[in-house]
């Protein structure tokens, strides 16, 4: 931390931050850092702080409302006042296009979130000091980059914007590479396979043990990663002969100690009984002591009787896998048939050499090598029905029967292939007869029931006269190895479907164009029959399918999945997947007692196997993806791991999918009262006029602002005036066509479009049901309300051609309705502009009134009606502009209520008149009562009573001196916090006067209920009391109420004798008004106050 290391001013950093925890935070950590941090809840806030002074930094998130942090750095950039200032992004962002609006918005610095704090303070440290070590360089540092097909200068500041490019960049890269290693992944399982089959081909032809031993170190090097090949065979009890070897040092390799080697050792203790690896290897370390010494080793023959070792090399002392290692056992189980099929083939050989003496002497053992076979061997007659001549035992194993089924007939044999496959398994038999040799798969069906794969390789034996005699063969059973190949065809499959979804979500930002496109992947590169996709119909408690690809026949039409758990149709693995939010999977149809309402259609289809994945979007269940495969058994938990990643990805592109549909809609669409924003509003009226201009329609826009609808929030709370709002919202459409458009401006503020207008009549009837549209009474939970609304009117042409000045008059209009008393509706006129723009004009000079001293305070006197004393003084405010002159009071007070510029300047008001009547106190004048006037719009401020209690206790003030003019809307609108202030006004001993009572809604419920000490009646009355009887009549209720509920009374506008003759006559307790004295200016005042108690005194 580099922060104000020589005692100078702190740096001011301005934190524009929506989040009042993130805000707080970051706030408290930069001002423990000694920085001086003005915070703005949003990025218009910001600016408006920004005008206020001029920080050294901006800090800003990105996503806030009203102005996001990309608008308020545009903002500052574009001002030449402001450009200078760095602006610093903060975000949880991190795609491409966020860093391209962070370009062109002009940020020089980026900060990804979560951060680590010291990071944070570095960065604002290098790009302060880089600012101040780059005050007045001519030449900006930096480069040049080209993003998107955008230009985009990164100078020094904003390096940290590159960094964040390049680790998108790396992260690109990253998953790239993950995706490269699963493809030769794939392609690693593909050439094992492919050397698998090398190697199977090889041995089949191999009629020796070298040719078994020769091919099998041959075809071994082209198994993936496999540099040498070595295989020894066992040489008596303990011995061991290197029966052949590729890529291997033979002299130096063969020289070895009396002990043998590890591999040797294991194997004669039965330790290595399957494929394992051999981490230091004594003759590898010979061979290069410098190089890893690893292989593995693989057993060749049975545990009763081992034939030798097999070994593989990898390079740069590999290590081998557990896949490896199984595909490894492979090998050495295809080597020691080959070198048991060898051995027989060399025995056969011998027999036949050593004619039948032999054959009878070898008998027993060629029985022995023949059991202890796990393939079996069988000799038939050639002609038919092909009588069985020999049967191994290992029959038995193979098929699961005993060998007196086996071999009670020919037809036997037939009988236990699979039913599809007999007819192939006929057809080698006119092979063979005919071309001599046969090889062929087929299934079996087992005396259990198993299916098994197995391969049939015949040879027809002749005789010397080329006559057919019998059928030799070998039968192996390669169920293992078809599964194997299934497995991996079955993977690949899935991750094609895997691969096409992800490209699909990378290009697809539809949700229906993205789950057909789903189903069609499913069905076209997975080989799935059928995929289709569900979605809940929560009021019928149904799954209704909604996207399908594959070929079916009115399956999905008759199907009916309820997710009603007692319902046998919520039996089914769909509505379990829904109902338990994970995978259900069902590998056989037709027993699956869940199916039952199903089995004949997906019989009929060809269904045999099926599996339902939930879609899970945003933590809830969305949707249901269906899979139907033609294979029974088809989904392992390899495929189900990899489909549930599939299904994930889905429903991650769904989330980002919804949420882009949301933050469209949100642009267009109020998020309470689901009407047009302003801004679809003004897209819509920019196109009815170009529509009206050429047909020459009329085009009314018609503004809506809700009366008093900031005292249903301040004292019911958002949520009622949320749900107000929306009502309103709903009425208001019922007050127009079909082809208007209502739309919510924001706030209270409501706007109408009306097209094809052919009369302003039909204008004025719109607007007139509004008003009583709106002023029907609400219920809103268990309250009753009622509103009311003004409306501003202006017409295409006739008030503006283009939707900003249409929109503009008709904001002017509303407030003509709303200053005319509410709940009405006005037609914008010309003198609208003119009173708008001394409005506005009054609106700028009265925010630098205070600080020019351009307020004047006058004060009125006021006076005992009993004894003529003078006890008070009205502070009444005045306004001289040194250009405009003496200003209205009628014309500018509105605008501060308006503003909220009377908060500040009620202030100075109060505050001015206690330090001046407790200056005439010090001149030798009695201490008077001076009456000042609170607006509404002080009381929102909940510290209130704190302020006035503090200009009290600043000035020594006497509180019971001071008396609080009340306007009848201050108690109509009050909420409880209004309530408690006033009790707090009371304990001070400052007295409550109702001004202008008579003129609004008086009420003696609310003199009953606030604690007031006075009622002022207006002069309107006072004026009349002596020619208007109506108006004498009211005048004496008051005073007579008034003191019933022992308040005073004080009559203002008293002007004529006559009057004060009928005020002392009816009792009223004071007077005020032009018979006593105008209105006067401090000095004046004084005057007047010693000429008036002289006079009184003498």
């Amino acid at each position: 931390m580099m922060q104000n290391t020589n005692n100078n001013p702190p740096t001011e950093i301005l934190l524009a931050e929506d989040s009042p925890t993130q805000a707080q935070k970051l706030r408290y950590l930069l001002e423990q850092n000694g920085y001086h941090v003005t915070a703005a809840a949003n990025g218009k806030l910001a600016l408006e702080a920004l005008a206020r002074g001029t920080p050294q930094l901006i800090i800003s998130d990105v996503m806030m409302p009203e102005m996001d942090g990309y608008q308020l750095c545009k903002a500052v950039k574009s001002n030449s006042d402001t450009a200078h200032i760095p602006v610093m992004l903060v975000t949880g962002m991190a795609d491409v296009r966020d860093v391209m609006k962070g370009l062109e918005c002009g940020a020089d610095h980026f900060i990804r979130k979560p951060y680590d704090e010291k990071y944070l303070l570095s960065h604002i440290d290098y790009l302060l000091m880089n600012r101040r070590m780059r005050k007045g360089q001519a030449v900006q540092m930096g480069i040049e980059i080209y993003l998107l097909g955008q230009r985009h200068f990164i100078t020094v500041e904003r390096q940290q914007i590159l960094d964040l490019l390049i680790s998108i960049y790396e992260e690109a890269i990253r998953m790239n590479d993950e995706l490269t290693q699963q493809q030769q992944r794939l392609e690693h399982s593909h050439q094992s396979l492919n050397g698998l089959y090398q190697i199977a081909d090889g041995l089949n032809h191999a009629t020796s043990e070298q040719e078994v031993v020769e091919n099998a170190v041959e075809k071994a090097l082209e198994m993936p990663g496999v540099q040498a090949c070595w295989i020894w065979l066992r040489d008596g009890e303990a011995g061991f002969r290197l029966a052949g070897a590729r890529h291997i040092m033979l002299p130096e390799f063969c020289h070895v100690s009396e002990n043998g080697c590890h591999c040797q050792r294991r194997l004669l203790t039965g330790e290595l009984n399957e494929a394992t690896n051999i981490l230091d290897c004594e003759r590898l370390k010979q061979l290069d002591p410098v190089q890893h010494a690893a292989h593995v080793s693989i057993p060749l023959g049975t545990p009763d009787e081992m034939l030798g070792i097999m070994n593989l090399s990898g390079y740069g002392g590999k290590v081998f896998n557990e896949d490896e290692l199984k595909i490894a056992n492979g090998i050495g189980k295809q080597v020691n048939i080959a070198l048991n099929r060898a051995h027989l083939h060399t025995q056969l050989e011998r027999l036949v050499e050593q004619r039948t003496a032999a054959l009878l002497q070898t008998q027993g053992k060629l029985d022995s090598i023949l059991a202890s076979m796990e393939d079996v061997v069988y000799s038939a007659s050639a002609k038919p029905p092909h009588e069985l001549l020999f049967l191994n035992r290992a029959a038995e194993t193979m098929y699961g029967k005993p060998m007196e089924i086996l071999t009670a007939a020919s037809h036997v044999w037939l009988e236990n292939v699979y039913p599809e496959d007999r007819a192939n398994a006929l057809a080698s038999l006119e092979t063979v007869l005919h071309q001599g040799s046969s090889d062929i798969v087929y299934r079996i069906l087992r005396g259990d029931g198993e299916i098994r794969w197995l391969r049939d390789r015949t040879h027809l034996v002749s005789d010397d006269a080329g006559q057919p005699l019998r059928l030799d063969g070998i039968i192996e059973d390669i169920t293992e190895r078809k599964m194997q190949e299934e497995r991996i065809l079955r993977l690949n499959r899935v991750y094609a479907v895997l691969s096409g979804i992800n490209m699909a979500i990378v290009h697809i930002g539809e949700r229906r164009t993205l789950l057909k496109t789903a189903c069609d992947i499913a069905t076209k590169d997975g080989g799935f029959k059928l995929a289709w996709i569900g979605q809940i119909d929560t009021e019928a408690g149904i799954v209704v399918p909604k996207e399908q690809s594959g070929v079916e026949h009115g399956y999905l039409d008759a199907l009916a999945i309820s997710l009603d758990p007692q319902s046998p149709h919520g039996q089914g693995p769909v509505a379990r997947a829904l109902r338990e939010g994970r995978p259900v999977i069902c590998n056989d149809i037709r027993n699956d007692l869940a199916m039952m309402n199903w089995r004949a259609l997906a019989d009929r289809e060809g269904f045999r196997s099926l599996a339902a994945f939930p879609i899970e979007v945003d933590g809830r269940i969305d949707s249901v993806f269906t899979l139907y495969s033609a294979e029974p058994g088809f989904f392992d938990q390899d495929e189900i791991k990899l489909l549930k990643e599939m299904v994930g990805d889905v429903g991650y592109a769904l989330s980002n999918i919804q949420k882009g549909e949301m933050l469209s809609y949100l642009a267009s669409y109020d998020g309470v009262s689901g009407l047009p924003n302003r801004s679809l509003l003004q897209d819509r009226l920019r196109l009815a006029l170009a529509q009206a201009s050429r047909n020459g329609d009329m085009v009314a826009v018609l503004f809506i602002d809700l009366d008093r609808f900031k005292n249903v929030n301040d004292s019911l709370g958002h949520n009622i005036g949320d749900m107000l709002l929306k009502e309103t919202g709903e009425r208001l459409k019922g007050c127009v066509r079909e082809i208007d458009t209502v739309s919510r401006m924001g706030g209270d503020e409501f706007a109408v479009l009306m097209t094809d207008i052919k009369r302003p009549k039909e204008v004025t009837v719109t607007a007139q049901q509004i008003l009583e549209a709106v002023a029907r009474l609400y219920t809103v939970d268990e309250y009753e309300l009622f509103l009311t609304a003004s409306i501003g009117i202006s017409l295409f042409p006739r008030d503006g051609l283009d939707e900003h000045l249409l929109l503009k008059n008709a904001d002017t209009a509303m407030y003509r309705a709303k200053n005319a008393g509410k709940n009405r509706f006005e037609f914008f006129t010309s003198s609208m502009t003119e009173t708008a723009m001394r409005r506005m004009e009054l609106e700028s000079q009265l925010r630098q009134a205070l600080e020019r001293q351009e307020f004047l305070l006058y004060y009125q006197p006021q006076a005992d009606l009993k004894t003529g004393q003078l006890i008070g003084l009205e502070v009444l405010l005045r306004w001289q502009h040194p250009k405009l002159g003496v200003i209205s009071p009628g014309e500018f007070i509105p605008i501060l209520e308006e503003t909220g510029l009377i908060v500040p300047i009620g202030e100075w008001i109060l505050k001015t008149a206690c330090q001046q009547t407790t200056q005439w106190s010090e001149l030798g004048l009695p201490q008077l009562r001076i009456a000042v006037n609170l607006s509404a719009r002080q009381f929102d401020r909940q510290d209130l009573g704190q302020v006035v209690g503090s200009i009290l206790a600043e000035t020594g003030f006497d509180p019971q001196q001071l008396e609080l003019e009340l306007t009848e809307s201050i108690f109509i609108e009050a909420s409880q916090n209004t309530l408690d202030i006033l009790n707090e006004f009371r304990r001070m001993g400052i007295r409550l006067a109702v001004d202008d009572f008579g003129t609004g809604y008086s009420s003696l419920s609310y003199l009953r209920r606030f604690p007031v000490t006075a009622v002022k009646i207006d002069q309107s009355f006072v004026f009349s009391v002596t020619n208007d009887p109506d108006a004498a009549a009211l005048v004496r209720s008051i005073i007579s109420m008034a003191h019933e509920l022992r308040l005073n009374v004080i009559a203002e506008g008293v002007e004529t004798e006559a009057q004060l003759e009928f005020l002392a006559q009816h009792r009223c307790d004071e007077i005020q008004g032009f018979h006593l004295s105008k209105p006067l200016p401090a000095e004046s005042c004084l005057a007047w106050m010693k000429s008036f108690t002289e006079k009184t005194s003498s």
